[in-house]
């Protein structure tokens, strides 16, 4: 988590980051609903176009 929300940090490392909570939610899926607290703006805005990209992606597989 600490990861993700470091928007300093690289975008390939924080979409890495995202996987893997991505990954633990669907294991435990009382958890998905913080993944749409994840994906506010202000920690999507400091990605990559790419990234965003793939960012939006993984949270739509995982809400719907």
């Amino acid at each position: 988590m600490s990861l993700w929300e470091q928007i300093n940090k690289s975008p390939s490392v924080r979409i890495n980051a995202l996987k893997m909570i991505i990954k633990i939610a669907n294991k435990h899926p009382e958890l998905r609903q913080e993944i749409s607290f994840l994906t506010q703006d202000h920690y999507i805005e400091s990605l990559s176009p790419g990234a965003r990209h793939s960012a939006s992606k993984l949270v739509n597989e995982v809400l719907h």
